[in-house]
């Protein structure tokens, strides 16, 4: 019976690598071919299952993935995940990947956390990514105005 377990157990590695190429290659064809719409639905289908994980390894890399290819059909998904973390660095590489995504919406939420999160590591965090988003954004809209 111990084998047995055990040899469930050495498969689990294995396994989380599998889908982790699986979602990368996805990931990858939908950055390539965006008009290619049912690659998009399934990469992102996937990204969402990875990123709704109870695989803590599998479920940091669904979020750095997301933030890396600025995928903003999970930006709903990262702010649910940004408030129900209990890891401070999951909590953190979250909002890095809203910030990397530049969506409004999933900014708000990294700046309530940067007010109201429990740790103190995280609120620093987030209200260092959220005044760096400001900045930008006030560069851009600057730029924009000297254009006209």
């Amino acid at each position: 019976m111990k084998t047995m377990k055990n040899s469930l157990t050495n498969n689990q590695p294995l396994k989380v690598v599998i889908i982790l190429f699986a979602v990368g290659l996805m990931i990858s064809a939908y950055a390539q071919k965006p008009e290619n719409l049912p690659i998009k639905n399934y990469a992102v289908g996937n990204l969402i299952n990875a990123l709704n994980s109870d695989n803590d390894g599998l479920r940091k890399s669904a979020i750095y993935l997301a933030g890396k290819h600025k995928i903003k059909e999970v930006v709903d998904v990262l702010t649910v995940r940004l408030s129900r973390e209990k890891e401070p660095g999951m909590k953190i590489l979250t909002a890095l990947s809203l910030y990397n995504i530049g969506d409004a919406r999933g900014m708000d939420f990294v700046q309530i956390a940067a007010k109201t999160d429990p740790d103190l590591r995280v609120r620093r965090m987030c209200d260092a990514i959220f005044t760096e988003y400001l900045q930008d954004n006030s560069q851009n809209s600057a730029e924009l105005l000297d254009e006209f």
